[in-house]
C-alpha cells in the first residue's frame, strides 16, 4: 500500500510532467555556459552534489552561496549533460558541481535539466602524495 506522502510525491511528479511536456522541446536551452532560446522560464540553482539516490531518483545539492542543503528530484524527462553531451542519470556522483534548471510545486524541486559542470577533484594516495612533495634524489648517497 502506497503510504499518503508518497501518493502526494507521485501527484506532484505527474502534475510537474504533465505542464512540462507542454513547454519541453529538444531545441537548444539557456543556461549556464550556453546560448538559445529556453522554452521555459525556470530558474537555475548551481551547487555540489552531497549525495545522489538513484532508486528515489534524487540528489542532495549543496549551495555554497548560501550555505543551504537542497533536495532535487528528477522526473523521466529531465536532461542530463556533461560538457553539452547527454548522460544518463548514473553519471551523477558525490563532489561534481552542477547546475540545475528546476521547477517547484509545493515546495519541492523538479528538475528539468542537470548540467555537470565540474567533475571532483582525483584523490591521491597518501603516498603519493609524499612522494610528490620531496625530490627525487635517485643517483645520490647521503654523507658523500
Amino acid at each position: 500500500m502506497i503510504s499518503e506522502r508518497a501518493s502526494e510525491n507521485l501527484s506532484t511528479k505527474l502534475n510537474i510532467m504533465k505542464q512540462n511536456s507542454l513547454t519541453t522541446s529538444d531545441a537548444p536551452v539557456a543556461g549556464p555556459g550556453r546560448t538559445g532560446t529556453s522554452t521555459t522560464s525556470s530558474p537555475w540553482i548551481f551547487g555540489t552534489i552531497r549525495s545522489v539516490e538513484p532508486t528515489r531518483e534524487m540528489l542532495f545539492l549543496h549551495r555554497a552561496q548560501d550555505d543551504t542543503e537542497q533536495i532535487i528530484h528528477w522526473l523521466p524527462h529531465t536532461r542530463f549533460r556533461y560538457h553539452g553531451a547527454e548522460v544518463r542519470p548514473d553519471a551523477l556522483h558525490e563532489g561534481q558541481q552542477i547546475s540545475v534548471q528546476f521547477s517547484s510545486d509545493g515546495g519541492l524541486k523538479f528538475a528539468m535539466e542537470i548540467d555537470i559542470v565540474v567533475e571532483p577533484p582525483v584523490r591521491e594516495s597518501s603516498a603519493a602524495l609524499r612522494r610528490s612533495l620531496w625530490p627525487s634524489r635517485s643517483g645520490k648517497k647521503a654523507g658523500n
